[in-house]
């Protein structure tokens, strides 16, 4: 059977067999359906290549042969009329595992429960209120110029909206980082007497510095492009056997005296966000966090069964290894699905809805696109920077009183001490856009100026009293 492809404005032809024999293996994550899909492209592999050996000794029979092998198979074809096709109870396998749903167990049924509330709930919550760009949401724009001004950095709350790897694990970790400065920017919310959201914020903090941090870099580092999925089987049994180290010993990450070397995933010299394990230490000496060591031991003993599910793949009497090095390196897989879920995911979709829409001419408006987007991430950089500027600007400028000097003001200025007296009466001023003359932004300003001084008397002079 001949498949025709076209790749831009050159087409070729193949024979869908020759593709079957270059497909060594698939890759996906650990959820049901694409285990099965892994199994029915297995069948898919199994029976093409039946396909391409009958094929071959076909073609080395006579013609006599072949012809009584074919008037068998018709009469055959025949015999089956009426019955159900192949390709039918293909479809209908696959409908039928696409849907099916595992039912939960007790313990991941008390999981979803759990999650709903505590520490995961609250880092849901923050993102909401700090990583919403828009300001009648959320308070996105005025959390990062606060953190700029108070923390020195331009800092981003985690999106735990997003899938990538440890996003929760990464909001634990910076909310713990800086709790002090979270509760003096939120007043309303009062983390200190909430022990057990402390709590949970702290084991999950915990785990994402002495697990995730390193496993992580393993698969996601530089040398992404050289590690291959199919060789991770010795670092999934080093996370197991590290997970049941830290459950025998738990005291090895809890104690105040806990060292980096031997508490992480690769024994390293230093924490990777020391300021977070300082943060717990503390909340432990002051008896803020609710028997941390109890649900820290059964959060591990959580992880350390999802482990084993995540590396069922790799037991000793699995495919995998029994596959020699040159056969891992011929069924090479990424360690992520990076590829699938960037640009070819956006050409796929792209190209189902464009049809003749060529690679040449995408890959065109991809760069256009990529241009346009960091134009517009420089503009919107630029307008924050002017913003920043413009507020501190009005912060260092003092009030003008004296309505004689505010009389000989310059525009640039009658719109400084505008900005001014609006931090005082907010939305008493009208917008600057609704006042064209200089004329009219004065009158307003010496009538804010007496309004000013009749509620706010200056203090008499005692040197001449």
């Amino acid at each position: 059977m001949l498949t025709q492809v076209f790749t831009g404005l050159k087409s070729e032809s193949f024979n869908i067999q020759k593709l079957a024999s270059k497909y060594h293996g698939s890759h996906g994550d650990h959820a049901e359906d694409q285990k099965a899909k892994h199994q029915l492209l297995a069948s898919w592999k199994e029976k093409m290549t039946h396909l391409a050996l009958g094929s071959h000794r076909f073609f080395l029979l006579t013609q006599e042969e072949r012809d009584a092998f074919v008037l068998e198979a018709k009469k055959k074809m025949i015999e089956d009329l009426g019955g159900e096709s192949d390709n039918a109870a293909i479809l209908e396998l696959a409908e039928e595992d696409n849907d099916a749903k595992r039912e939960e167990t007790a313990a991941e049924k008390r999981a979803t429960e759990v999650s709903k509330a505590g520490g995961v709930k609250l880092s849901s919550l923050m993102r909401m209120l700090l990583n919403d760009k828009d300001d009648k949401k959320g308070w996105h724009h005025i959390f990062r110029d606060w953190a700029k001004k108070h923390l020195k950095i331009m800092f981003t709350f985690p999106d735990t909206l997003n899938t990538r790897y440890s996003l929760y694990l990464d909001a634990a970790t910076k909310i713990l980082a800086h709790l002090s400065s979270y509760l003096e920017f939120m007043d309303s919310i009062c983390y200190s007497k909430d022990a057990a959201t402390l709590t949970e914020l702290a084991y999950l903090a915990l785990y994402y510095e002495v697990v995730s941090v390193d496993y992580i870099a393993s698969i996601r580092g530089k040398s992404i492009e050289e590690v291959n999925a199919l060789g991770l089987g010795s670092r999934l049994e080093q996370v197991k056997h590290h997970l049941q180290t830290l459950l025998d010993s738990p005291q090895i990450i809890l104690s105040s005296q806990a060292q980096p070397e031997e508490a992480t995933l690769d024994g390293n010299k230093t924490w990777n966000r020391p300021d977070a394990i300082e943060a717990i230490q503390n909340l432990i000496t002051e008896g803020r966090l609710l028997k941390l060591e109890a649900l820290f031991r059964a959060f591990l003993m959580g992880a350390l069964s999802t482990w084993e599910q995540f590396s069922s793949e790799f037991s000793d009497d699995s495919i995998i290894s029994a596959l020699i090095k040159e056969e891992k390196e011929l069924a090479w897989i990424p360690t992520t699905n990076d590829a699938n879920e960037r640009a070819l995911g956006s050409y796929r979709v792209h190209a189902e809805d464009t049809k003749r829409l060529d690679r040449k001419r995408w890959h065109e408006v991809t760069a256009e696109r990529d241009q346009e987007q960091v134009a517009k991430k420089i503009k919107c950089d630029l307008q924050m920077q002017k913003k920043m500027e413009r507020e501190v600007r009005i912060e260092s400028a003092s009030l003008e009183l004296d309505s004689l000097n505010a009389e000989q003001m310059t525009l640039p200025e009658i719109k400084l001490q505008l900005a001014k007296f609006r931090k005082i009466y907010r939305n008493d001023i009208p917008a600057d856009k609704t006042m064209s003359k200089k004329a009219k932004k004065q009158a307003v300003l010496l009538v804010l100026i007496d309004r000013y001084n009749s509620k706010h008397p200056p203090e008499p002079d005692k040197k001449n009293e």
